[in-house]
């Protein structure tokens, strides 16, 4: 029997991101601007875990596990 675990949406900032991407917070940044042009956020709105895990093409479970949040 499988066990299923969903991953609930949760913000995320450039830190997450220069964790997960073992790179500098400028690059980072970069990287959430990015993000947030691709889904045509504003300046004020944020990032989702779901959003960046599709962004850069890995599943929720793996972004989540990677940064130990899972």
């Amino acid at each position: 029997m499988a066990i299923i675990v969903d991953i609930l949406p949760r913000i995320i900032d450039a830190q997450d991101l220069a964790t997960l991407t073992n790179s500098s917070m400028s690059t980072a940044y970069k990287l959430y601007k990015a993000i947030k042009r691709h889904y045509g956020k504003a300046s004020h709105q944020l990032v989702l875990n779901t959003e960046a895990a599709t962004y850069l093409g890995i599943n929720v479970s793996e972004f989540e596990s990677i940064l130990g949040r899972q």
